[in-house]
């Protein structure tokens, strides 16, 4: 699990996170911004289920191990995305190894 991340709130974290991340490359690189903006609807949407399943899993004692998977993903997505929201892309973007 990450650094700084509070235990029953890793998946919302990592959630909030990804969704940060989206939203200033999608400031930052116009030629993805239409992407950017569906993978934004996208977060926003399943953000209120992330928090019920946080919340049902606090409530029945869920071990952690269950969500990690999903944790992980959301964090290398943020990653990604802002390895390549702060690089900047060459005119062929299709060779720049985080776009493919």
């Amino acid at each position: 699990m990450g650094g700084g991340l509070i235990p029953g709130a890793a998946l919302g974290a990592a959630l909030d996170l990804l969704f940060l991340s989206v939203v200033d490359a999608t400031r930052k690189v116009a030629r993805f911004s239409s992407d950017l903006n569906r993978l934004k609807s996208t977060l926003s949407s399943i953000r209120l289920a992330i928090h019920d399943v946080e919340s049902f899993n606090k409530i029945l004692d869920r071990p952690l191990h269950e969500t990690q998977a999903l944790t992980l993903r959301l964090t290398q997505g943020e990653k990604l995305v802002h390895e390549c929201g702060s690089s900047s892309l060459p005119r062929d973007y299709e060779d720049f190894g985080c776009c493919q």
